[in-house]
């Protein structure tokens, strides 16, 4: 708070922790008034810009936006900040321009994850009719050139439009796998390395 003062000079919004968090352990989730966050350098919404107030973004976020940007010559910059928008059944975000950015050349790049969406690509005015397009999960989709000026926007998200059944077994394996892996290091590493455990407790 000190620092979206001093980095913007506007008092921040009073966002009570207990508005957003269901104190439940068994239904502890966010609630739907959440509909995104952000990593990397930190966006001002109430002012729509983005000050000199960031986090880091992980590796491998960086790095597959890196290989899509690489992959279709786009240039050579470096992703620096990330919005993550969480679609439920009967959200929507209305037209709307990414104009916030110092950097208005460089492409934006969007990444479809879950449920199905329409997804509304207009130009840079909204006298002009939008062009419907279908965006699935694993679908990416850029935002380059004049595009990138361009109004857009997801009217609808299409319910029931994947099964999720794959995707949750994926994850069941591979965390198994991963948990299993590392209790079998950790005992073979017991096993061969007795000796060599740290003395007085000093991990």
């Amino acid at each position: 708070s000190v620092r979206c003062v001093q980095e913007t000079g506007t008092k921040p919004k009073d966002y009570s922790r207990e508005k957003f968090i269901v104190n439940d352990p068994k239904r502890y989730f966010f609630n739907r008034k959440i509909r995104w966050t952000n990593l990397g350098f930190q966006y001002d919404w109430n002012n729509r810009f983005y000050p000199n107030v960031k986090t880091s973004v992980p590796d491998n976020m960086r790095q597959l936006a890196m290989e899509v940007i690489s992959l279709l010559d786009l240039g050579s910059y470096v992703p620096e900040s990330v919005i993550i928008n969480f679609y439920d059944k009967k959200n929507h975000m209305t037209g709307h321009l990414d104009d916030g950015e110092k950097d208005q050349i460089s492409p934006i790049i969007s990444f479809s994850v879950g449920l199905s969406c329409v997804f509304l690509m207009g130009e840079n005015t909204k006298d002009v009719k939008p062009l419907a397009i279908r965006l699935d999960s694993g679908d990416v989709f850029i935002m380059s050139k004049h595009a990138r000026t361009c109004y857009h926007g997801v009217p609808r998200v299409i319910e029931d439009s994947l099964d999720a059944e794959p995707f949750e077994n994926y994850l069941k394996e591979k965390y198994q796998d991963e948990e299993h892996a590392k209790l079998k290091e950790l005992g073979d590493r017991s096993a061969d390395e007795e000796t060599e455990l740290p003395k007085n407790n000093e991990y």
